[in-house]
Parts: C-alpha cells; structure tokens; sequence
C-alpha cells in the first residue's frame, strides 16, 4: 500500500506545472497547476518566518493569492 501512494504521489508532482515562481528577501512563491485534477495551487517558502504553506486559490483569484498569499493564508490551507 506505501507503495502504491508513493507512486500516486509521484504521479501527481509529474502532472503539476509550474505556471509562475517570484522570489525575494528568502520568500518563494510558486504557482503550479495540476494538469490531472486542473487545480491550482500556491506554494509560499519563507525562510525568514521558517514556515511553508500551501493555498488552493479559486481560479479568479490565483494570481491575487500569488501575488498577496499571507492575506489569503488560513486555517484550512496546508502548512509543514
């Protein structure tokens, strides 16, 4: 069964493509889209506040998540 969903998992990063990334004072931001599910998603790296998340914008408004991600950051969205 691990198997079987590490290969999922490895399938699906294969099907994510990178749309937009911008970086600046240790704060990456990345837009993919996931030509599989067609969903979109904003991954946030920063290094300054050690934190990693990652928002699942609504179509019309993912380039205002990528753009402004901490005004959208909430409790639902995948943090590690």
């Amino acid at each position: 069964m691990k198997r079987n969903a590490k290969r999922q998992s490895t399938d699906l990063s294969r099907s994510r493509r990178e749309l937009a990334h911008r970086s600046n004072g240790g704060v990456d931001v990345t837009l993919f889209w996931h030509s599989q599910t067609d969903e979109l998603l904003v991954c946030v790296s920063d290094e300054r506040r050690d934190a990693y998340f990652e928002i699942r914008p609504e179509r019309d408004l993912a380039l205002d998540v990528f753009y402004h991600p901490y005004a959208y950051w909430g409790d639902d969205d995948i943090a590690a």
